[in-house]
């Protein structure tokens, strides 16, 4: 049996430069966060990041003062530098992991322009009065946000973009890793180093202060609660051991409430090919019950994948639980997992 990877610690952090880091000497300064690791533009480039519907990244991050603009930048080199994510969850975990934060209010975001032509991004520094024509003329349709913290900023940038996987969050509630992280780990490794050029400084959640620009902002938080307690790892089982230790065990030899357990599990657990007709075998090693065993095999779910479904419903108290889980682990959507929670059944020994 694979012992899963442990979940990633908080990078240190120190105030260093990162080396090669190009730094125009007059502001304002551009951040494109997800690509030109190592450059702080002093000009906005050119047709990125503009209008209605934009990509996950990159994201432009608009700065007014020098030392905003490399902290965001070494921030952009230490999450993409090395390893690069590739999800909006990954993002955001790394990026929580900086504990990385700015001593001022004028902190906006703008995920979705009033028009065609308007820039989108994270912008520091700035009075709003400058930032107001971005989401004009047709400001009801756009999706921006004011007076936030700028990791809180990258967060929103991240969860209102197409295609995002960022969970549902309380307010003040951390980020739980993202799978992508904890899945592998040769695959995607959290930042070695992540260097700060300004002073950070512990700030509270501001998310239940903040300005919101759209009816549409509002997430879904049933569940959310059981967000920050996901498990930091679902190992993969290993089926011939799962299966040989489960045969080997003496059902005269156990007691009480133990046999009621293992009686238990002989009805959800099937029996080796080599057990003969001892029960016929279904589409997996496990068995949630016909509709739900064809349910599965329909969305095409492996054995291995089997028993994250496993540990994902013995592991939920609660249907939005179930459904937050299988979305992360799985990509399943809400009402897939909805579906699914009520056609399982168990065994009552």
């Amino acid at each position: 049996m694979s012992s899963a990877p442990s979940t990633p610690s908080r990078p240190p952090t120190t105030n260093q430069v990162p080396e090669g880091l190009i730094i125009p000497s007059d502001g304002p300064y551009y951040v494109v966060f997800g690509r030109d690791l190592l450059k702080i533009h002093e000009n906005r480039p050119a047709r990125l990041a503009l209008g209605v519907e934009t990509p996950l990244l990159p994201i432009v991050i608009t700065c007014q003062r020098r030392e905003h603009a490399v902290a965001a930048a070494n921030l952009n080199h230490a999450v993409f530098s090395t390893a690069p994510p590739r999800d909006a969850h990954a993002i955001a975990f790394l990026a929580q992991q900086s504990k990385i934060n700015f001593r001022t209010s004028d902190i906006y975001c703008i995920v979705r322009g009033g028009n065609a032509e308007a820039p989108t991004g994270i912008f520091i520094g700035f009075p709003w009065m400058e930032l107001d024509k971005y989401v004009r003329p047709n400001k009801h349709a756009a999706h921006w946000r004011k007076r936030t913290s700028f990791l809180n900023a990258i967060f929103y940038m991240l969860s209102e973009k197409p295609g995002s996987n960022m969970p549902f969050r309380s307010p003040g509630r951390p980020i739980p890793p993202a799978p992508s992280l904890l899945e592998g780990s040769n695959e995607i490794q959290p930042p070695t180093q992540i260097f700060a050029y300004v002073r950070m400084t512990p700030q509270p959640d501001p998310d239940s202060a903040d300005e919101e620009g759209s009816k549409g902002e509002s997430q879904a938080e049933s569940g959310a609660s059981d967000a920050g307690r996901m498990q930091a790892a679902i190992e993969t089982v290993d089926d011939e051991v799962f299966f040989d230790a489960v045969a080997n065990l003496d059902l005269e030899d156990v007691r009480g409430g133990t046999q009621n357990i293992v009686e238990a599990l002989a009805q959800v657990v099937l029996p080796l090919p080599s057990m003969g007709d001892m029960k016929p075998r279904g589409f997996y090693p496990v068995t949630f019950g016909a509709k739900a065993d064809k349910l599965l095999a329909s969305r095409g779910v492996s054995e291995a994948d089997v028993w994250k479904v496993l540990a994902a419903r013995v592991h939920s108290p609660t249907m939005e639980a179930f459904s937050y889980h299988m979305g992360m682990v799985l990509q399943w959507s809400p009402l897939e997992s909805k579906l699914l929670w009520e056609a399982i059944r168990f065994p009552s020994v």
